[in-house]
């Protein structure tokens, strides 16, 4: 996710667009941070929703990070228009 992220930041810096590759990349780190959260979670059991040990305010901090830029859903379609050229809705 770091060398996508990385990829996306260097075309944005050339001049380019980079919206599809954006999207991948915010995609794929938001997935992959929320199956670590989860698992953490899991690792913990009934320890992992309690106060103390903080994984529960993590897990809520991960679960708003789709939602300023849109969700997984908008971003997928993004990312499909861009490989494809092809938009998802058609007028």
């Amino acid at each position: 996710m770091r060398l996508l992220s990385l990829h996306a930041l260097e075309r944005i810096d050339a001049g380019e667009r980079a919206n599809g590759i954006s999207a991948m990349a915010k995609r794929y780190a938001c997935n992959a941070a929320e199956k670590a959260v989860s698992s953490a979670m899991h690792v913990f059991g009934a320890m992992g929703i309690s106060q103390e040990l903080g994984l529960e305010r993590v897990f809520r901090d991960v679960r708003m990070l789709a939602i300023p830029d849109g969700t997984y859903e908008i971003l997928t379609l993004i990312a499909g228009r861009e490989l494809t050229g092809v938009p998802a809705y058609r007028a």
